[in-house]
């Protein structure tokens, strides 16, 4: 069993990061895999995991020179500490020499969860840590290529999303403040060319916030671990306030008869709708007051304030289903997670839909405590990063899926996970950045102590990545049931 924390779709291939050893047919990827659309194929195999059942990805990213770089929780005893950061030249892992430490043992170090990379190679981190290559940073970094950037003092909660917006990084996760005293409840920005924070509101009512999004210029935020007399668990700000997502649907989705525990763990847009995932059964009609079983997943139109479902949703068995990453791919949307089938459709952890309607991505990924936690694209392939073992081939907690070839994948020898952190996400968030464009590479993030084979916490970088491609122009919106 495996689990998949963070996907990523670059130069015509998936790549997957999470906690596994193989992808699909391919061994040994050290949850590092992509996937060509046929097959998985390993990002070589000099990425080693101190403890290959716990450590893990969180984020992949891929730059435009071809890094990749990977974050998570991951180490090396053996070796120099590169902590929970690395990143794949084209030939091998290297460390940045710049980890990430939690600011109360170096060994454990700090996990990575969510990275972002601009057009002008600037690689941005957010997670849980204080310190980076022994300099003090609190959860949030920019990497310029050759020295990490603080970001105006950070913030003082976990950062658990990032998004890239014209000049402006969107930040959200557990804080109240961010850089010197400036209140912003859960949900930031911060300009990259001004180099200046400001507030996103007063902030989503409560919660953490675990996910955000654009359709249009409206700004969604989902999340969970919302105050009882708060609608949960997700929000939109229209540039003024934030509000409930829908008027014709409440912001609470019920996880069980009681509503408990429900929360929002994935979102992404197609320029036109919003794609939902998370950690829940229902979602309620205010007027005429209606359930509808989601089951983990369903697609938001604002235009006429309307919710598509996907059948039976997403099922894994006697264990409760969940939806932790969605990417949009030129070929469809990508969606990861813990389940073996969706909309009754058999896919292990993975899936795609298309016009066509859903299917798999070969065998899926598998591994001990599987998940699929993150999903990035570049073109026809796709990274998927989380906490797995195999991924059509060996690949440990990350790996990349080919959409032309139908192939996975392995990335080296995969990511390795601190053993200590109690965090199940291995890979936790992947960005790519194209060849052609500024430290090309993909970048990963998460619970990470090792990525090829070397010590790396929290963050790494893969290099061996395509040139941008454009997306398709004239496709058509994949055709829902609205209800």
């Amino acid at each position: 069993a495996g689990q998949v924390y963070s996907l990523h779709l670059a130069g015509g291939s998936l790549y997957a990061g999470g906690s596994f050893d193989a992808a699909g047919a391919v061994a040994n990827t050290n949850s590092l895999a992509a996937w060509d659309g046929a097959q998985w194929r390993s990002l070589r195999s000099d990425l080693l995991f101190s403890d290959p059942q716990e450590d893990y990805i969180n984020a992949v990213a891929l730059l435009p020179d071809g890094k990749i770089f990977v974050a998570g929780d991951f180490n090396d005893s053996g070796r120099p500490l590169v902590s929970n950061i690395a990143f794949w030249d084209g030939a091998r892992w290297r460390g940045t020499g710049l980890g990430l430490e939690d600011g109360s043992t170096a060994f454990l170090g700090g996990d990575g969860y969510a990275v972002a990379v601009n057009d002008a190679g600037q690689v941005f981190v957010g997670g849980d840590f204080e310190e980076l290559g022994g300099l003090p940073f609190s959860r949030i970094a920019m990497w310029d290529g050759s020295a990490w950037q603080d970001l105006g003092g950070g913030v003082d909660g976990d950062v658990s999303a990032l998004l890239i917006r014209g000049d402006e990084l969107y930040v959200a996760g557990g804080f109240s403040t961010v850089g010197n005293g400036i209140t912003a409840v859960r949900v930031a920005k911060w300009n990259m060319r001004t180099k200046t924070w400001s507030a996103v509101g007063n902030g989503p009512p409560g919660g953490y916030v675990h996910a955000l999004a654009f359709v249009g210029d409206t700004l969604y935020a989902g999340g969970g671990d919302f105050p009882s007399n708060v609608e949960c668990c997700l929000w939109k700000f229209n540039g003024a306030e934030w509000a409930p997502f829908s008027q014709r649907y409440r912001s609470e989705f019920f996880a069980g008869p009681f509503g408990s525990e429900s929360t929002v763990l994935a979102l992404a847009s197609d320029g036109q709708r919003l794609f939902v995932g998370g950690a829940f059964l229902d979602i309620e009609q205010r007027n005429p007051l209606q359930r509808f079983e989601t089951n983990e997943l369903f697609v938001y139109n604002p235009a006429d304030d309307s919710v598509a479902l996907f059948g039976a949703g997403a099922d894994n068995g006697t264990v409760p289903a969940r939806v932790r990453a969605i990417t949009i791919a030129n070929d469809g949307i990508y969606v990861g997670g813990q389940f073996t089938s969706i909309a009754s459709t058999a896919a292990l952890n993975i899936a795609r839909l298309s016009g066509g309607g859903w299917s798999a991505l070969g065998t899926g990924v598998l591994g001990e405590d599987v998940v699929v936690g993150a999903i990035a694209a570049n073109g026809a392939d796709i990274y998927v990063g989380g906490s797995f073992e195999t991924a059509g081939v060996q690949a440990f907690n990350i790996a990349r899926w080919n959409a032309q070839s139908r192939s996975w994948s392995a990335l080296g020898c995969g990511i390795a996970r601190n053993g200590e952190t109690v965090s199940i996400e291995r890979v936790a968030s992947l960005a790519v950045q194209p060849q052609g464009l500024p430290n090309a590479g993909l970048y990963v993030a998460g619970g990470i102590l090792e990525a090829g084979c070397k010590p790396s916490v929290g963050f790494a970088i893969y290099r061996d990545v395509g040139a941008r491609q454009a997306p398709q122009t004239g496709r058509a919106l994949v055709p829902l049931v609205r209800k």
